[in-house]
């Protein structure tokens, strides 16, 4: 393809008026590396904190989209694709190149394992982390896999020098022949297993007490920054509506509330709904008390 390589095209013009004019295509498309740059910035600033964490978070959050770097789905948002609809998806692709960026950047493995699990799903709700890390993810990520070496394969033939800058936008000096090489391999599949199953014979079983130590933690953080970012400039939102937000006060929510509960119903269905609500409210709160008040609580584990 001759064009710069896109993260999504832009329809409506009033849009484009929102984004640098460097981010854009002479199409008026919104460029790949311009909106990973932005994502990683975005990120970053949603984290908090400026240690090694939030190198390995920048280096997150600028490769959710390295998988639209393909010829499949560079096809596919130019409404020219026909292929297989496996090959057009990104994601487990980012996740793959996460991580094998974090393993590269030395990151320790609750911030490779987060990263890469929130990359997998940053269009998705988490998942229970074993079990998808273990079989589905590591399923996906080995040496036999046809989507996989289909999108490799596609790149590799195409652009494979766009990777490299990909890798470049964040932090690391990795080259794609090498990326290239390793995924290929499929190494990536033992290395999850690594922290998510035992191996037995015939096979390997999830297991939780493999995971790394507050690895649900760091996961929540990785994904919720990542995800935030990445939906709020592709919207695209003003950094303003991103950033310059204040708490909403206890006291006006329960205001409100009581508000709803004492205001007369449209009709019967609106009712009925405000009171499943009301009844999933007093759930909620008896639950999050419930969990505070127990030892031994299943809410919020890493698995």
């Amino acid at each position: 393809m001759t064009q710069p390589l896109i993260s999504h095209p832009i329809d409506d013009p009033s849009d484009r008026d929102r984004y640098d004019q460097e981010s854009l295509t002479s199409d008026g498309d919104l460029r790949l590396v311009a909106h990973n740059a932005v994502v990683g910035d975005r990120a970053c600033r949603l984290f908090g904190p400026s240690d090694k964490r939030a190198d390995y978070l920048r280096a997150t959050a600028t490769l959710p989209d390295i998988g639209k770097a393909t010829p499949q789905f560079q096809a596919y948002v130019q409404g020219k694709y026909d292929g297989p609809s496996e090959e057009k998806a990104h994601a487990r692709l980012g996740a793959l190149a996460t991580w094998f960026v974090l393993g590269k950047l030395d990151a320790p493995p609750r911030d490779r394992l987060a990263g890469t699990l929130a990359i997998a799903r940053h269009h998705q709700a988490l998942p229970k982390a074993v079990t998808y890390t273990a079989e589905t993810l590591a399923g996906a990520l080995e040496s036999g896999s046809e989507v996989l070496q289909a999108q490799l394969d596609a790149i590799d033939s195409s652009w494979p020098t766009a990777i490299t800058e990909l890798f470049a936008q964040a932090g690391s000096e990795c080259s794609w022949a090498e990326f290239y090489e390793w995924a290929r391999a499929g190494s990536a599949a033992d290395e999850l297993r690594e922290y998510s199953a035992e191996e037995l014979f015939g096979g390997v079983e999830p297991e939780s007490e493999k995971l790394p130590s507050k690895l649900y933690d760091r996961l929540l953080h990785y994904w919720a920054a990542t995800t935030l970012a990445d939906k709020s400039h592709a919207i695209p939102l003003d950094e303003e509506a991103v950033f310059d937000l204040d708490t909403l006060d206890k006291n006006a929510i329960e205001e409100y509330i009581v508000d709803i509960r004492g205001s007369s119903p449209e009709n019967e269905l609106t009712a009925e709904l405000n009171d499943d609500r009301e009844r999933a409210r007093r759930q909620s709160m008896r639950g999050v008390h419930e969990w505070l008040d127990s030892d031994d609580s299943a809410v919020a584990t890493p698995s």
